[in-house]
């Protein structure tokens, strides 16, 4: 997952203040299907914290031990329980490609992908990069990969050439699946320009300089592609001996061997590579459907989050194995349009989602007046607020809402939201220890803490990670005696349930997806004009956290703009890690050692966007455009400037985009006329063009521009006549 799921806002802590909060005398909402009402003794909130009466004698620890045995078998068997279970019951809707599998035609189509892999000369114990958007030939891939003894290497979709490189050599994969494109990017180019060798093999054994492990490479283009082998040609290649051989072979793989490699950013902001076992998928995924409610009848998932992602697989996936649900995928990547369609003719009374898609998926739904209807929505990533989930149920008809906190490194979920959870207890807390797991709360010392007291959270179990692949210092710091350290700072109460109170590591959770400041900055540093960078998150409203770059720029350079920035970045990083906001300083607040005090960096850009003043690269901040017009309105009352009254509603319409083809509206102000019609639709003008033959309104503006410090070739419509 890369992703912390749910972390509790500070507002959400200050609300639980006061232990002796009375429980409420009105029912929780019908989405909750609560039986009870919220109390502190309810679920735990409120226990111990803030200005309560102060934590509770006893260690912060607690052990659920579970009502059943955990599961002994393996992802390869789950599938095949799976098809003997709920054959004639629907697998996989694949609504872009208008695919539709059975579990059984699933089962054939896995067991003949996965004698295919074998006839490539691919071994057991192999690793086979899985590099694609979500479809159904995912879903084939990451199962006939278990089912063939090997281990699948879950890759980002939306991964550059640097990226990738780095993941297929770290995880010395032998084999990648890779689909066609990603957003309209080619992956077979980014593929090619990381093995260039790749264009020009033509038996398809492949054979790299720079990636020595990688044998071959499976296309799912449409079109055969130079190098590459077609998904029909390996399936192609599986005889029925091979595939009555994958079926026999499924005792011989060891459910505490590994079972896949999730890859995550560490503190050097490399990704990591971590090995998750079959036990802790299996089983983890087992007990999360237990809790959706998934074993009660059949459903039908709708399946937002990405497969890469644990969300997407141990969550949503895995779960529909166990209990035969569908999966049903809308679309390659997330589409608020396409979900709701999905709900729409699908039916899904099952979704899966982070709250950043929950916003885009009501506003769509609400925009098109669409009536639908689901039953349980999971949901993960990042803080859910009461005002959503109230959002959700008058726009989706939710029933229900499940929450819940976990890592990549735990295979996916440590806390999950129970059924008679209350309205509070599900927006205030991440949730209740989930069965067969351990977890404490430490000190900066590893001493256990009291119940209510922050520290860090420590857990223990089946679902705990082998470790980091060939990374043993990163492995040792992370596991001692079998305990993980989250590096989370955690509350856990009497009952069970916990709360997440910030971050010991300093990544910025956007949108559900993790992002370690060393990523960006190490990006930042090639910039030309940059001294030093440092990257901070920054509150936002819709997707939680969004990405600041704090520079400091060499002597006599000029000044940069967020905008800049992201130009910059675009290409050597994927698009969810661009910073949005930049802060250009002198210096940054440091220790006495030196040492760059992260947190107050971060205070100051929080300060500084509650005052509008950062500098937004996809619109200007109202501190920007307020300083611009007051600077406008100065010079024409000085008898400085034509327009005089108009000059700085002139400046604030032609530095706002509008779509090219959008005709201007009739106006007598000529300034303001020039500028709306610069969206005309017209002949594009080249960045630099000379202003010789424009007319004088038309000059007069981006002279404006260009005495405001802002490029005209960069803030213009590149539609201007």
């Amino acid at each position: 997952m890369a992703c912390r799921l749910l972390r509790v806002s500070a507002a959400s802590r200050r609300a639980l203040t006061g232990a002796a909060r009375t429980p409420s005398a009105t029912p929780c909402p019908r989405y909750l299907r609560c039986s009870t009402t919220w109390s502190a003794q309810s679920c735990g909130v409120g226990v111990g914290v803030g200005d309560g009466p102060g934590p509770r004698p006893g260690p912060s620890y607690w052990h659920n031990p579970g009502q059943q045995p955990l599961l002994h078998m393996t992802l390869g068997q789950l599938a095949g329980r799976a098809a003997r279970e709920h054959a004639d019951r629907e697998a996989v809707v694949c609504m872009q490609e208008d695919v539709r599998l059975t579990f059984e035609e699933l089962h054939r189509q896995t067991d003949r992908f996965a004698a295919g892999l074998a006839a490539l000369g691919l071994q057991r114990g192999d690793r086979v990069a899985i590099w694609a958007g979500n479809s159904w030939r995912w879903v084939v891939a990451k199962l006939a990969v278990a089912r063939a003894g090997m281990v699948s290497v879950d890759l980002n979709p939306q991964y550059r050439e640097a990226e990738l490189a780095h993941c297929l050599r770290l995880s010395r994969a032998a084999a990648v699946v890779a689909g066609d494109k990603n957003k309209g990017t080619s992956l077979y180019d980014i593929l090619a320009g990381v093995v260039p060798e790749l264009r020009g093999c033509a038996d398809g054994r492949l054979r790299s300089r720079a990636l020595p492990d990688l044998k071959a490479v499976v296309s799912l283009a449409p079109a055969p592609l130079p190098g590459a082998l077609p998904w029909s040609a390996v399936v192609a290649a599986a005889t029925d001996e091979a595939v009555r051989d994958v079926e026999s072979s499924q005792g011989m793989t060891d459910p505490d061997s590994v079972a896949c490699i999730q890859m995550s950013s560490g503190t050097t902001g490399k990704p990591k590579a971590i090995l998750i076992t079959h036990k802790g998928v299996v089983n983890n995924s087992y007990l999360i459907g237990k809790r959706l409610g998934l074993h009660k009848k059949v459903h039908s998932v709708c399946l937002q989050v990405p497969l890469f992602h644990a969300f997407g697989t141990v969550i949503a996936m895995m779960p529909a194995l166990h209990y035969g649900a569908a999966m049903v995928l809308p679309a390659p990547a997330f589409s608020a349009q396409r979900s709701m369609r999905a709900l729409l003719l699908e039916k899904c009374s099952v979704l899966m989602g982070t709250p950043t898609m929950y916003v885009d998926l009501v506003r769509v739904v609400q925009e098109e007046g669409a009536s639908v209807s689901a039953e349980v929505a999971m949901i993960a990533g990042s803080p859910i607020t009461p005002q959503l989930a109230k959002r959700m149920d008058a726009a989706l008809g939710v029933q229900r809402i499940c929450n819940g906190y976990g890592l990549s490194e735990v295979s996916a979920l440590l806390f999950q939201g129970k059924e008679d959870d209350s309205l509070d207890c599900m927006a205030h807390t991440v949730g209740s220890v989930s069965e067969h797991t351990e977890v404490k709360v430490v000190d900066e010392h590893g001493a256990t803490v009291p119940f209510g007291t922050s520290g860090e959270l420590l857990t223990r179990g089946y679902m705990v990670m082998k470790g980091y692949y060939n990374d043993p210092d990163a492995t040792a710091k992370a596991l001692s005696d079998g305990w993980f350290r989250t590096g989370d700072k955690f509350v856990l109460m009497e009952n069970g349930y916990g709360q997440i109170q910030g971050r010991i590591k300093d990544m910025v959770i956007r949108g559900g997806e993790n992002i370690y400041p060393k990523e960006v900055e190490d990006v930042l540093a090639d910039h030309p004009d940059i001294l030093e960078a440092e990257v901070v998150g920054v509150p936002d409203d819709r997707l939680g956290e969004e990405v600041c770059a704090c520079v400091r720029l060499k002597g006599g350079r000029p000044a940069l703009t967020a905008a800049q920035l992201r130009d910059f970045c675009v290409g050597r990083m994927s698009d969810y890690k661009l910073p949005r906001y930049c802060l250009v300083l002198d210096d940054f607040p440091r220790t006495l050692s030196g040492k760059i005090q992260k947190y107050a960096l971060r205070e100051r850009c929080d300060a500084a966007l509650r005052r509008g003043e950062l500098d937004d690269g996809r619109r200007r901040t109202t501190g920007v455009r307020a300083a611009a017009d007051k600077a406008a309105a100065d010079k024409a009352a000085a008898g400085r400037g034509p327009g005089g009254r108009h000059h700085a509603a002139a400046r604030r319409h032609a530095l706002r985009p509008a779509p090219a083809g959008v005709k201007a509206a009739a106006s007598v102000d000529p300034i303001r006329s020039v500028a709306t019609a610069t969206h005309r639709k017209s002949r594009p003008v080249a960045p630099g063009t000379a202003l010789a033959g424009k007319s004088a309104p038309f000059k007069r503006v981006q002279k404006l521009l260009h005495e405001s410090g802002l490029s005209a070739a960069r803030r213009w419509p590149t539609c201007c006549p």
